[in-house]
């Protein structure tokens, strides 16, 4: 197969992503509340109350969210005015630009109040599950730009419910993009939306790894917990966050002879004179792409970017 107009987007997962100057600032403060020994000590409890369940989410989740989140919006380019931010609110809010106007749901009022103290935001509504989205006046159907949702479905009662109430907000040409840390939810809700939108790349329902940078303040990391199961230590101050995701755009169907992409989904085979890459394209289709080093340089392409692809790399070209 030919790849006419061949471009080629290379995933700089390794750099890593630090939290917002501010932000990062008013997580200290929330965490000034509890020492290190006593954060500790917490996650050693079988079960947690709602307040040191928001506690431990801020202090474990919100720089590794915060940085999956601002990779997944960067890569599609989306600047929304109106999000509705589903898991992970402050997070994800932080990764989105400032004018955009959001509504967040948040499960359970204590991380609703963490949310609260760490955006400083009076403009961002909230709200306390997806109930109170599908049942607010006037109607919330197709009324979002970009609808995002963090870590929801692994532990949902009712996915098939949660994913229609979650795509009935979405606009015409607008956004659904799902981030979780592991692949079962995202292949099940890709598999499910693919009559109804069109999938975009990079996402896939493989793992795709993602720096982070740790704040400074605040008590070091702790990385062998099961609630870090995603998560995978590198150097210090600096750790890498396991991520799958599924972003669909409602409507604009792919057609034949239109700009096609492909994510990355596997470390590329490297030969003397080309490259085997495993991809994703856009419509879920698995493919292995041959990138030889003459195709490439009548396509004006350096042959040394094909060499260094990482997995969530892009590849675009005409088909």
């Amino acid at each position: 197969m030919l790849l006419r107009n061949l471009t080629i987007t290379r995933c700089n997962w390794k750099a890593p992503i630090a939290l917002p100057e501010k932000l990062a600032e008013r997580r200290a403060a929330f965490l000034a509340r509890a020492t290190g020994p006593q954060l500790k000590r917490l996650c050693q409890k079988p079960q947690l109350s709602d307040r040191d369940a928001a506690l431990l989410d801020v202090w474990r989740r919100l720089a590794p969210r915060h940085a999956v989140a601002r990779r997944v919006i960067t890569d599609i380019g989306i600047e929304p005015a109106n999000a509705l931010v589903v898991g992970a609110g402050a997070a994800t809010v932080a990764a989105l630009p400032s004018f955009t106007k959001c509504t967040m749901v948040e499960a359970t009022p204590e991380r609703e109040a963490a949310a609260q103290q760490l955006l400083d935001d009076p403009g961002i509504e909230y709200l306390s599950n997806l109930a109170a989205v599908a049942t607010r006046e006037p109607s919330p159907e197709q009324v979002f730009d970009f609808v995002i949702a963090t870590d929801h479905f692994v532990n949902c009662d009712d996915p098939e419910t949660h994913l229609a109430v979650l795509w009935g907000c979405v606009a015409e040409n607008g956004l659904l993009a799902l981030i979780e840390r592991e692949s079962t939810p995202i292949r099940e809700a890709r598999s499910r939306l693919m009559s109804e939108g069109t999938p975009l790349e990079p996402s896939t329902s493989e793992l795709l790894p993602q720096c982070f940078a740790e704040p400074l303040a605040g008590p070091p990391p702790r990385s062998t917990r099961k609630a870090d199961a995603g998560t995978a230590l590198k150097r210090r101050a600096q750790r890498v966050e396991k991520f799958a995701s599924c972003v669909v755009r409602r409507g604009g169907g792919v057609e034949g002879g239109r700009r096609r992409r492909a994510i990355v989904t596997a470390t590329p085979l490297k030969r003397a004179g080309h490259v085997v890459v495993d991809a994703r394209d856009d419509l879920g289709a698995e493919r292995r792409l041959t990138l030889s080093r003459a195709r490439l340089r009548e396509a004006g392409t350096p042959f040394k970017d094909a060499r260094r692809l990482t997995i969530g790399s892009v590849l675009s070209w005409d088909e």
